[in-house]
């Protein structure tokens, strides 16, 4: 499971996020605003293994499944959005300590708001056992996007104004 001595007895180790990032690529309102989400963990996850982000508030997409996931194949390609802001996602398996990224497409509401926290899990499985790693808070990554300062933070949305 990628743990190191993870075969001596009695030997257990909770699995954590070791990296949680979750970004945006625009913060317009009521345009098609791509959602990047990189993670690493320190066990290994095996297929069929699931990550759920929960707290993507505020968003005008519907709920959706299948809904259209984008990665390097390290992801399914579909995973079940619901409105409330949760997005699951299935893994065909991961390697402990590698960083993984998907993206996926929401749109940002016709009105402002400032990003809301956002939290992510995942549920492994071992056969007829389930492993979990518990829910973490996930950083927002802090740059300007078209001008706006932490126009990154995902569903951070802002009217644009002629000044």
């Amino acid at each position: 499971f990628g743990v190191v001595n993870g075969s001596h007895p009695l030997r257990i180790v909770q699995p954590t996020f070791t990296l949680l990032q979750i970004e945006q690529s625009t913060p317009i309102w009521m345009v098609v605003n791509t959602i990047t989400v990189s993670l690493r963990t320190n066990v290994d996850m095996p297929a069929g293994s699931v990550v759920t982000i929960f707290g993507l508030t505020g968003s005008a997409t519907p709920s959706l499944s299948p809904y259209a996931v984008m990665s390097l194949g390290d992801f399914a390609s579909t995973g079940t959005w619901v409105s409330d802001g949760n997005l699951t996602v299935a893994t065909p398996g991961l390697t402990a300590n590698t960083t993984y990224e998907f993206s996926f497409n929401l749109t940002n509401p016709r009105a402002e708001q400032d990003s809301p926290s956002v939290t992510a899990e995942a549920t492994m499985e071992f056969g007829s056992t389930d492993a979990k790693v518990l829910p973490t808070v996930m950083a927002k990554v802090n740059e300007h996007r078209i001008g706006v300062v932490n126009g990154s933070q995902p569903l951070k949305v802002i009217e644009p104004i002629f000044t």
